[in-house]
């Protein structure tokens, strides 16, 4: 019998959220977060703004600061729960599948682009990109997302045509970014020549192109058809890995891959011991993904969801379950904790800190002030700063700082960090700092640091 979780709130929300872009101003709460309940609420608003946009494109004013604005908020919400925002694509039922797929398409971008640790300005173009993708079919494209056959002669000469046909409808919306109009025309490109429009290859292929070819590929097969369901997330990941071979980067997507791993959140799956749960985050393994259990082994309802690491040989995964085989509807809230069922920070947090004792030294480029500090703590993702009061010039949270310090007989000089948030403790004052558009060889000199911090803690 299927199992009706009563929540009130509507599937769309309408209020407009104040953005730091093109000089708006961007509402936080006393601890820096967002004054938003939770991502997929953010995923509603933009899955509710998008329609209104893509169904008034003749009236619709200021086209790119929409676009951007939209794409925003999508990395605003990877950044702050990354799973739940992968949770809900891969539970979304595609019922509009012309606004669905390009927001599907786009968060993972963010996701896989930040791992290849591509500045910000990039990701948010690539974001653009995917959201755009498919502006010239929008009309016909739930048709042919529900047709059971194949596509004609005319129809499959229409989806040939229509990388070009959007950038030309881009164009005369106001849309002058080269970058993002060229990764919108070679987003069906295939690194062999067998893709459209053109036929290039690989040598021609721009990198923004190669990722959002492969994203949109992942993200067409999860979704469910009018005559087959979506595949599941480890075969599309395992067809993903086939693909290396002629069609997609392998490079890109092994990171895809090994970041989601073969268990993404919001796949549904039975465990060794019978029971029945959903991934809601990565595990310190990932392919031991931590699962929270809906059903119990007898087959009764959980009353609230049972939390269980499947890197034990007891809730290891025995298998994946199609979405339909899982009849029940799922109450979000509770299931990642938030609203009347928020769990402390601790148990959402994805990056583990370590703690340290470094110098450093904060840059503000705008006033071009410096202040004495201490990195106290550090994870791949940011660090908890600590300086005097006396130091603190005047730091305010959501700005970009640079942050400069020496490790491993390496000093690494103006690291681009931004403040999350701010405390004071007796006389001095802390700040969660999340590190932002990190050079390569950064990155790779902080995952030597941690691991080295790691080893030594254990």
């Amino acid at each position: 019998m299927k199992t009706e979780v009563i929540d009130s709130r509507p599937k769309y929300y309408t209020i407009d959220l104040p953005l730091q872009r093109a000089g708006k101003d961007v509402e936080y709460n006393n601890a820096g977060t967002v004054l938003q309940d939770a991502p997929f609420e953010l995923i509603s608003l933009v899955q509710a703004k998008l329609y209104k946009i893509f169904n008034n494109l003749e009236l619709c004013k200021d086209f790119t600061s929409k676009i951007i604005e939209l794409c925003t908020i999508l990395q605003m919400l990877c950044h702050e729960d990354e799973d739940v925002a992968l949770g809900t694509i891969h539970m979304s039922s595609d019922v509009d599948y012309s606004i669905t797929h390009p927001i599907k398409t786009a968060i993972v971008c963010e996701i896989l682009a930040q791992q290849l640790g591509w500045p910000e300005d990039r990701r948010l173009t690539l974001l653009c990109a995917a959201i755009s993708m498919n502006i010239s079919m929008l009309e016909c494209q739930n048709q042919f997302y529900g047709k059971n056959g194949k596509l004609n002669n005319s129809e499959r000469q229409f989806i040939r045509r229509h990388p070009e046909e959007a950038v030309n409808i881009l164009r005369k919306l106001g849309v002058n970014d080269e970058l993002w109009l060229k990764t919108v025309l070679q987003h069906h490109e295939a690194l062999d020549g067998s893709g459209y429009p053109y036929g290039i290859t690989e040598k021609d292929i721009i990198s923004l192109a190669k990722v959002l070819s492969l994203v949109d590929v992942y993200c067409a097969r999860i979704s469910p058809r009018s005559y087959r369901i979506g595949l599941m997330p480890n075969v599309a990941m395992n067809m993903l890995y086939m693909d290396t071979q002629r069609t997609v980067d392998s490079n890109i997507a092994l990171v895809l891959i090994k970041h989601l791993g073969i268990y993404p959140a919001g796949t549904y799956v039975r465990l060794n011991n019978n029971e029945i749960g959903i991934v809601v985050q990565r595990g310190e393994k990932v392919y031991c993904p931590i699962v929270y259990i809906l059903f119990k082994a007898d087959g009764r309802r959980t009353v609230i969801p049972l939390r269980r690491d499947t890197s034990s040989r007891v809730y290891k995964i025995k298998e994946v379950l199609y979405p339909k085989e899982v009849i029940f509807d799922v109450n979000l809230y509770q299931l990642w904790g938030y609203g009347i069922f928020k769990r402390k920070k601790i148990t959402k947090r994805k990056h583990i800190r370590y703690q340290t004792n470094i110098p450093a030294k904060i840059l503000d480029a705008r006033r071009v002030i410096t202040s004495d500090a201490n990195i106290i703590n550090m994870s791949r993702a940011g660090c908890l700063i600590r300086m005097t009061k006396a130091m603190n010039k005047g730091y305010e949270l959501n700005q970009d700082y640079y942050i400069t310090f020496r490790f491993m007989n390496k000093t690494l000089e103006n690291v681009k960090f931004r403040i999350r948030n701010a405390t004071e403790i007796f006389e001095h004052c802390l700040f969660g700092a999340e590190f932002i558009s990190m050079e390569n060889e950064v990155r790779l000199y902080l995952r030597s640091f941690i691991t080295k911090i790691k080893l030594s803690a254990s």
